[in-house]
């Protein structure tokens, strides 16, 4: 009992570090899984994966909802057509502020569908 007292910061800190190693471990995991399963959704639809798509951020600022902000980010994006209606879905992150500690994000997952006959 007498070196559990004497040794009881040591074992405190390695209780803290090692669940904060875990909690980083499950972000980490958790994010993949996450892909994984976007990937896996959007192939047997017959549409393309992207983890970052800068191509589509110059569509997206046509819209007046997505042009404020200094900058933007399009990612985990599906991307294709089927039965002749374009799909394009994705998270799209408008960041506020240029200093990197001073930074604020608006993530929000959006879809945009182009078909000839809602026109």
């Amino acid at each position: 009992m007498n070196w559990l007292m004497d040794n009881m910061e040591g074992i405190a800190f390695g209780f803290v570090a090692i669940s904060v190693f875990g909690a980083f471990a499950w972000l980490f995991y958790s994010e993949k899984k996450r892909i994984d399963t976007i990937k896996a959704m959007a192939e047997p639809m017959g549409f393309t994966y992207n983890r970052r798509d800068e191509k589509s951020i110059a569509f997206l600022k046509e819209f007046s909802l997505y042009c404020d902000g200094d900058d933007h980010q399009f990612n985990n994006v599906i991307d294709g057509t089927r039965n002749g209606v374009k799909v394009l879905m994705g998270e799209y992150d408008v960041i506020h502020g240029k200093r990197s500690n001073n930074r604020m994000h608006r993530p929000q997952t959006i879809c945009v569908i182009e078909d000839a006959e809602l026109a």
